[in-house]
């Protein structure tokens, strides 16, 4: 079924069907708890290395309300190598649109690289709290 389909189409397709919501809450497309903390350490680093916005989605995935602590440690870490401008576009999306936790993770990476017109305007229209925009 998925012949016709490139490398990057097949990481969207996999990431969009991650998204399905089973009734069967051990049912999953992607067990990220199966995978060991390097597999998922190498993934997000090479994700974050080739730095495309699908690549930027998927890790930006990753931050959820039930994600573990190793993974938004990887992510943290990983997320500020992103170097493509169009990572860097994507990052800025999340910002503005994404969950807290990942506006807080776009936070973190803008104010490492010293952009603050960002982080100041993302706090001003209430996307943020003080402390996530000013501390370090």
């Amino acid at each position: 079924m998925s012949a016709g389909l490139t490398t990057c189409e097949m990481q969207q397709l996999i990431g969009l069907l991650a998204k399905v919501n089973f009734l069967d809450p051990r049912k999953s497309i992607l067990r990220e708890h199966e995978r060991t903390i390097t597999e998922r350490s190498r993934d997000i680093r090479e994700r974050c290395t080739r730095g495309s916005a699908a690549d930027v989605d998927r890790v930006m995935s990753l931050l959820h309300e039930k994600a573990d602590l190793p993974t938004t440690k990887i992510v943290d870490y990983c997320l500020g190598t992103v170097r493509t401008t169009e990572g860097t576009a994507r990052i800025r999306h999340y910002l503005f649109h994404g969950t807290q936790m990942q506006r807080n993770y776009a936070t973190l990476y803008f104010a490492r690289r010293d952009e603050w017109p960002l982080v100041n305007q993302a706090y001003a229209m209430g996307l943020i709290d003080h402390v996530q925009a000013y501390s370090r």
